[in-house]
């Protein structure tokens, strides 16, 4: 009875450390998808939240004045008398 219950407990040691292997390594894939693949893709997220916020605001200050922002023109490229 006692082997009995000294190889379950090897059995059972050696589970346990088979369960511990594989969350660290879980654990570890996750955090080198976390910084290989995540967070580029927040970066580049947070630049075009960024641009898009950029030009809302420039189109909506010529909204506001009634220009439209394709068609500029200065007043020193205007042909007059053609």
């Amino acid at each position: 009875m006692a082997k009995l219950v000294d190889k379950s407990r090897a059995q059972v040691i050696r589970t346990d450390r088979m369960f511990s292997d594989l969350v660290q390594k879980v654990e570890t894939t996750s955090d080198a998808v976390q910084r290989g693949v995540l967070a580029p893709i927040q970066e580049v997220s947070a630049i075009m939240k960024g641009m898009q916020a950029g030009l809302e605001f420039l189109f909506s200050r010529y909204a506001s004045r009634g220009d439209n922002p394709l068609i500029i023109v200065p007043e020193s490229f205007v042909l007059k008398g053609c």
